[in-house]
């Protein structure tokens, strides 16, 4: 929906800060860093990320192609290694 659009359609939601000087509202930016990560394909950081998954899928065969199971799996796995916090900075 993006953060526009969300504070457009529930800040009037909120109470006055007279009313509720504590009135929040929390998002979700579910999806921002992996959009990041999508627009610049840095080849250095995915090294570092794929370097990070052998500490938990450790390479036990070497991969028979490009589409072999055990690969598949670490670059699905990437995210969950990943540094976002430059990232979510952009």
């Amino acid at each position: 929906m993006g953060v526009a659009k969300t504070l457009a359609a529930l800040s009037p939601l909120l109470q006055s800060i007279q009313q509720n000087p504590h009135a929040t509202l929390l998002t979700l930016f579910m999806n921002a860093t992996e959009e990041i990560q999508n627009m610049a394909i840095d080849e250095a950081k995915i090294q570092l990320e794929m370097e990070r998954t052998l500490e938990y899928l450790p390479i036990t065969t070497r991969p028979t192609s490009r589409y072999d199971p055990t690969l598949l799996q670490r670059l699905a796995n990437l995210q969950y290694v990943r540094d976002v916090v430059a990232d979510f900075d952009k």
